[in-house]
């Protein structure tokens, strides 16, 4: 059973729908210095304003509001957006969101959607049969695409936005965010890197910036980026995650002085990105920072990570779920939601169900498959899990997905009666761990070694929950520490319950 907490965190971009980013307010103007309004050279623009004045209804406003988004002149729209908002009842949920973006109604429940994709698919493929050139509306259809698994559609509805907005922030990050899910962080880095603004935009370079730490590069935006912290021309929060990016590659060089600088200037009033990297960092480096930054909205991540740490598992698992919500097709927080649910609070059932939400968009993921196969197994569901196990491309496996793979199988064989085939996977799967090298691994499966002789009250039970002890001694990982004190209350309850 995997947590999914990370080695390596790197602050790429948020993707959520264009509403709520842009009542986040990560699509402000960066500069400190006031704008003066000028409309876009495209005069679209001042004639869907027009358009809207003549016609006061939602699908002109709509119009608007979407058109405001994508030129970044929410003050346009102000009259629409407010227009949109009073006739609630009647207006689409991503129009909504738009309009209580622009109007910066703020609400944690803004980034919880509903999670009916197919719905929101039909309906915005609708919208778009009226509105063909709305770059906001193919971004937001490629993210219900890649909430459904169907990655080849949502790089084609993304390629259509960023054709129709390739300056624009929301569409490059959300682009960005897209590639690197999809495991074409190449693709994402060539997307940044040719961006007329990545230079003069903090959100585009810490994105590059990042993305580049995933592909073990550098890029040429280190001397800007330095620069650009140290000016007094640019918001605090428009720098957050620039700040961020910078410390984390100054913590990876070993600068950890520069990396707790740069990081207490990311949370002057940093976004919840920030928040979760610096949630992340604090357990590799000494940071003093004030604990209250993990109130910021939509912190679900850091907050799951805390209460996690703090072995609070019912709110750790309710801001895992909330986290799902945020991000439906990323696999880390179904991976926590799944461990936390499974091992520590041992209700496999709920775990069983958000991993089933996980593989939704992530339909052959190894450790979710495995996460879900423990789940049912554990539950007594062994039919099902027996075809999750079949589902697995031995072939493809790297060295640790064999050890998990062999040690949950053998979990599966316990559960059917077969103790010496069960006992044979894990430790085939011990052996392995112990080939590679990865410690933590062995002690995982030593315990849930150790938990099936419990369970099967076997004459060697003993002999194998003191040598999972012996291991487990010798890591520290959390989510180790939280299995074995599992294993230490299960041996309790069996040596005073009747055999």
């Amino acid at each position: 059973m995997i947590s999914g907490r990370e080695q390596e965190r790197r602050v790429i971009p948020r993707w959520r729908d264009s509403g709520t980013t842009l009542a986040t307010g990560e699509l402000s103007e960066a500069n400190s210095q006031e704008s003066k309004p000028e409309f876009h050279s495209d005069d679209s623009l001042q004639s869907k304003l027009s358009d809207w004045k003549a016609n006061r209804s939602i699908p002109f406003a709509t119009d608007l509001i979407s058109a405001a988004f994508v030129f970044s002149r929410p003050e346009v729209a102000q009259d629409a957006a407010r227009f949109l908002v009073e006739h609630s009842s009647d207006v689409s949920p991503s129009a909504l969101r738009i309009a209580q973006g622009i109007l910066k109604i703020r609400s944690e429940q803004m980034s919880v959607p509903d999670n009916d994709s197919r719905f929101h698919i039909r309906q915005i493929r609708r919208q778009l049969r009226d509105e063909p050139r709305n770059a906001l509306m193919w971004a937001d259809l490629s993210r219900n695409y890649a909430t459904l698994g169907l990655l080849d559609k949502a790089g084609d509805s993304m390629d259509i936005a960023v054709k129709l907005a390739p300056e624009n922030r929301f569409t490059l990050r959300s682009a960005a965010r897209l590639f690197v899910h999809a495991g074409d962080a190449e693709r994402a880095f060539a997307l940044l890197h040719r961006a007329q603004s990545r230079k003069k935009d903090p959100w585009l370079m810490a994105a590059e910036i990042a993305v580049a730490t995933v592909l073990g590069r550098t890029t040429d935006l280190m001397k800007h980026a330095k620069w650009m912290l140290g000016s007094a021309l640019y918001r605090p929060f428009s720098l957050s995650e620039l700040a961020s990016a910078v410390a984390t590659l100054e913590m990876r060089s070993g600068n950890e002085r520069a990396a707790r600088r740069l990081f207490r200037q990311a949370l002057i009033r940093p976004t919840d990105n920030t928040v979760a990297q610096v949630e992340w960092a604090k357990n590799r480096i000494a940071l003093d920072v004030d604990p209250q930054y993990v109130s910021t909205p939509r912190s679900y991540e850091a907050r799951s990570w805390e209460f996690f740490m703090q072995s609070k598992w019912d709110k750790a698992l309710s801001q895992s779920e909330q986290w799902l919500d945020d991000e439906p097709f990323s696999t880390r927080p179904a991976l926590l939601g799944s461990f936390v649910s499974a091992v520590a609070l041992e209700n496999y059932q709920k775990s069983a169900t958000i991993l089933r939400r996980g593989l939704r968009a992530n339909p052959h993921d190894v450790v979710l498959l495995n996460n879900l196969t423990f789940a049912l197994a554990s539950a007594g569901n062994l039919s099902e899990a027996s075809d999750n196990l079949m589902k697995v491309d031995l072939d493809d496996l790297t060295p640790p997905h064999r050890v998990m793979w062999l040690a949950t199988s053998g979990l599966v064989h316990f559960r059917r009666g077969s103790v010496p085939m069960g006992r044979q996977f894990y430790q085939s799967a011990i052996e392995l761990a112990e080939s590679i090298g990865n410690a933590e691994m062995k002690a995982m499966a030593a315990i849930f070694l150790a938990r099936e002789e419990l369970l099967a009250r076997t004459p060697e039970c003993e002999q194998f929950f003191k040598q999972a002890v012996d291991w487990t001694a010798k890591v520290s990982a959390t989510p180790v520490l939280i299995a074995a004190m599992k294993l230490n209350q299960l041996r309790v309850r069996q040596s005073i319950s009747p055999s």
